[in-house]
């Protein structure tokens, strides 16, 4: 069995991945390009915590930069154990 790669972007609008974007590079410039991570709860007015499609694409674009909490938010995301709490 070969994994597939699933992309979440195209589910995000442009505009909150250009906002990503900058916080990323501040947050590079802040550690001297040696890590990102993004602790809170919300970005941008998105929360983290109870994902739709678009936090979705945010989260993995997090995530692909190394972001250990956007990793987990992503994964949980997907569990269906979970759906019921974002319903």
């Amino acid at each position: 069995m070969k994994p597939e790669y699933m992309s979440f972007f195209m589910l995000a609008p442009a505009s909150l991945l250009e906002a990503a974007e900058n916080q990323v590079q501040v947050e590079l410039d802040r550690t001297d390009g040696e890590l990102f991570h993004y602790q809170p709860q919300t970005f941008r007015g998105y929360n983290l915590g109870w994902p739709h499609g678009d936090v979705q694409g945010l989260l993995q674009f997090f995530s692909d930069v190394g972001c250990v909490f956007s990793q987990y938010r992503l994964a949980y995301s997907l569990l269906p154990d979970n759906l019921e709490e974002w319903v």
